[in-house]
């Protein structure tokens, strides 16, 4: 329970971040911005399985959970952009 406690807050301050440093229009609110960083921290964990520098069970890094969600975001915006259009 505590570990899915803890994934949920860096997911939160991962996404918070991405968004920071990624400003303009992206999905908003507390469980947004938190599935972004979760989703970031998942795209790192298979990134890193791929590329053997975690093994199953390893978290991942914050950096490499940040440019997940620098990613999704960048990517949301792209679909967002061509659905809108």
């Amino acid at each position: 329970m505590l570990r899915m406690i803890l994934l949920v807050a860096i997911g939160w301050i991962a996404g918070l971040s991405a968004r920071t440093l990624l400003p303009g229009k992206g999905p908003v609110g507390f469980w947004a911005t938190t599935a972004v960083g979760v989703g970031g921290a998942i795209i790192a964990v298979v990134i890193g399985h791929f590329a053997g520098w975690w093994h199953p069970g390893d978290a991942p890094g914050f950096i490499l959970s940040l440019l997940g969600a620098i990613m999704l975001l960048a990517l949301y915006r792209v679909l967002k952009t061509k659905t809108t259009a």
